[in-house]
């Protein structure tokens, strides 16, 4: 993987990236872009010394994304950062050029901080930030004019000294999709559509799921509405709050869900918080065929996650999340021979009803270690544990001082 300066050679290529539909949504300038300003926008870079642009070679030293450094200031140890793949490129291409250009920014350039924005329409983008170390540092209220109306802009910065920390991380994630494009013949492969909410914690593990099965030769792709489905071979329901109903399952070959508890058991909503409330360490996490009825289908795999009862969300949900994608890439690498393994819940249900903010108010005549569970399950953002004091409230975050969970 090697970064090579852009030169006017580079130009053709990088103008048919850019225009290229997938490219152009999640910039901030849609519109296609035409050769003369195209040239012209070059030759006004050429010149300015706080703009950098990069050309990325990856298999081969075939040309695969480009990278660009903006409000460069080698005075300021600092940069703005911003990069795409092509829209050919192999799945994991993004994770490679943007370790090719956080290390150049922190090694080469010996910068202190690289900065980045992202619209806050754009979740995967955000998401794929945070998982290469980015932390959101602010947001700019209705910066952005798309061409409908004005959105917000999520700034985000990493330091120096949080890259060495992720680095080796990253540097795992390119080997694990390597190590699966190299083991997988590509005679074709599955249509796959996942389905999860919009603002669901879990997405981040989505997009790498969806990674991961573009390496191995499947189409995947990713939505939040229903109405953004696609037809396909299957569909995953992941942290997904919606009814699916009998006419969408119908699309495809199976629908599936992961569950978090020995069903039919703890069927229903957050079971993964009511377990940790009422002090369980062992918690299954379990794959089900989606029905009519909640959490009620036939179950495939399943696999335990144990807790020590001192894990806060951050923590726990990481354990859940990776529990929950080896057991979707499971089924599909072992499908159709794991249909063998379908079985069908035994035994009276229980059901978990919905959680909602009230859920996180705490009771002031008892002791914090009496509500420690409580502590542990609540979000810190969406749902912050709370307390009144005369028809006052006031909200209470809890942080572990260990917070390196690899996330």
């Amino acid at each position: 993987m090697t970064l090579h300066k852009l030169t006017e050679i580079d130009l053709q290529l990088v103008l048919a990236w850019r225009n290229a539909p997938e490219v152009r949504k999640s910039m901030c300038a849609t519109l296609e872009i035409s050769e003369a300003d195209h040239h012209a926008w070059f030759a006004r870079m050429e010149h300015d010394p706080q703009a950098l642009w990069y050309i990325h070679q990856g298999k081969n030293d075939m040309p695969d994304g480009v990278v660009y450094f903006t409000q460069y200031r080698p005075e300021n140890q600092s940069s703005f950062l911003g990069f795409y793949a092509a829209p050919d490129a192999p799945a994991g291409t993004d994770t490679k050029l943007s370790m090719s250009a956080l290390d150049k920014a922190f090694h080469e350039f010996n910068l202190h901080k690289v900065s980045a924005e992202v619209l806050i329409t754009n979740e995967r983008s955000l998401h794929f930030h945070e998982k290469l170390g980015f932390n959101r540092e602010g947001i700019f209220r209705d910066y952005h004019f798309d061409g409908e109306g004005f959105v917000d802009v999520i700034r985000l910065g990493i330091l120096k000294s949080e890259w060495v920390k992720k680095r080796s991380e990253i540097e795992n994630r390119i080997a694990k999709l390597d190590a699966i494009t190299l083991a997988t013949k590509k005679m074709g492969g599955y249509k796959i559509m996942i389905l999860s909410d919009q603002a669901s914690w879990l997405n981040s593990w989505v997009n790498e799921l969806a990674e991961e099965w573009r390496a191995t030769g499947h189409e995947c792709f990713v939505a939040h509405q229903i109405a953004d489905a696609v037809p396909a071979d299957f569909c995953f329901c992941l942290s997904f709050g919606q009814i699916v109903s009998v006419s969408t399952r119908q699309q495809y070959k199976h629908t599936l869900v992961v569950h978090e508890s020995g069903l039919p058991k703890g069927r229903g909503w957050s079971p993964m918080s009511w377990q940790i409330l009422e002090g369980k360490n062992h918690i299954p996490i379990t794959l089900l065929e989606a029905e009519d009825k909640v959490d009620a289908g036939s179950t495939y795999l399943q696999e335990c996650i144990e807790l020590n009862g001192t894990e806060l969300s951050p923590k726990w949900r990481k354990l859940q999340a990776e529990a929950t994608m080896r057991l979707c890439y499971a089924f599909i690498s072992d499908y159709p021979s794991i249909l063998d393994k379908a079985e069908a819940q035994i035994g009276e249900p229980t059901f978990y009803p919905r959680r909602c903010a009230e859920n996180s108010q705490l009771d002031l005549g008892k002791t914090l270690f009496e509500q420690f569970n409580l502590l542990r399950v609540v979000d810190n953002e969406q749902y912050p544990a709370f307390f009144e004091v005369n028809g006052e409230t006031f909200t209470l975050k809890i942080e572990s001082t260990k917070t390196d969970y690899g996330l």
